[in-house]
Formats: structure tokens, C-alpha cells, sequence
């Protein structure tokens, strides 16, 4: 069974240029069958990547009811914990797990599984940021999150 927390997760919120950015507070973790995924504090997100002119059909990129299914994808477009597939899989059973619609769940999984691909390889900038925000946890709890392979090879 696919399962949320069932608080919402706490997050700071910081305006940037490039608009609104939202910082996990503590440590988020998410279910799914029978597998779990943690996001580590620290990690920032800018909420789900919806085109504006569909937030009125769908939802806004901040309503809360996609807010942590795309802050668990996020994570696992970062850290590479698993495949795309399974990360575009993982976000569309979040979301009804969350309340959209399953039709609503699964035009948004199309949309990630055509347009994410751009976004899969992580660049030098997110490495870098994924080794500072590793390096701002403390040591014994490292440990707790899958990181992407830092030696400078992206993954496929």
C-alpha cells in the first residue's frame, strides 16, 4: 500500500529570483510498497512543476496535495536512490496516495515520464549542492540517505 506521512511536512520557505523555494525542515519519509524513501533537512525544492496556465485544472505547484509527492520525487531525481521510471512511478502512486484523482495522478506521471528526462542527469551545480547539504548533516547521520555517486561521473 502507498502511504504519506500523515502530517504535512515542515518546510522555511525563501524567496529567490527564480521565485519561492521551499526548505525540508526535518527529515521527510515516505512508503511504498513496501519500500521507503528519506529526504534529508535541508533539501530544497520548488515545489511541483506545474505550467501556470493549468493550475487552475490541476493544482498549483504549492497546493499541499502534490507538495510532498513532488518533494519525494525531487529528492529521487537528485540522489538517484533508483531508476527514473521507478521515481516517476513512485510520484504518481504519492499523489493518489494524497488525494488527486488517479486520471489527475496519471496525466501528471505522463508529463514527468515525457518531459523529466531533461532534468534526470545531475549537473556539477547539483552535485555540488547535494555535497553541501550531505556535509551540513551531521556525520552520524549521513549515513541515513541514499547520495549520488560523487566522483564526478553523472548518472545515466
Amino acid at each position: 500500500m502507498n502511504q504519506i506521512q500523515p502530517a504535512f511536512p515542515v518546510f522555511a520557505i525563501e524567496t529567490t529570483p527564480k521565485g519561492p523555494t521551499w526548505t525540508l525542515a526535518v527529515e521527510y519519509e515516505a512508503h511504498r510498497l513496501g519500500r521507503s524513501v528519506k529526504v534529508p533537512p535541508g533539501f530544497s525544492f520548488d515545489g511541483a512543476t506545474i505550467p501556470w496556465p493549468l493550475w487552475r485544472r490541476y493544482y498549483s505547484p504549492f497546493d499541499p496535495v502534490v507538495m510532498t509527492p513532488a518533494l519525494v520525487h525531487d529528492w529521487l531525481y537528485c540522489s538517484h536512490e533508483m531508476s527514473r521510471s521507478e521515481a516517476d512511478d513512485w510520484f504518481r502512486d504519492l499523489l493518489i496516495g494524497s488525494g488527486v484523482p488517479t486520471y489527475k495522478a496519471w496525466l501528471m506521471w505522463t508529463a514527468v515520464d515525457r518531459m523529466g528526462g531533461r532534468y534526470w542527469p545531475n549537473t556539477d551545480p547539483d552535485l555540488a549542492y547535494l555535497r553541501g547539504l550531505r556535509d551540513r548533516l551531521p556525520e552520524s547521520e549521513q549515513f541515513r540517505y541514499c547520495w549520488p555517486d560523487f566522483r564526478g561521473s553523472i548518472r545515466k
